[in-house]
């Protein structure tokens, strides 16, 4: 399905936007996890 057909779709433009200011948040995230993760399995 492309976005051009829906208009209440953003343009890939956009989502592109959207998507490479997300990502650096995403990875940050998942570092923290596993850290927390790692953590967890040290003190068991």
């Amino acid at each position: 399905m492309l976005s051009e057909d829906v208009p209440w779709l953003p343009k890939k433009e956009k989502l592109r936007e959207i998507y490479t200011s997300y990502v650096p948040h995403l990875n940050v995230l998942i570092v923290r996890i596993e850290e927390f993760l790692r953590s967890i399995v040290k003190i068991t």
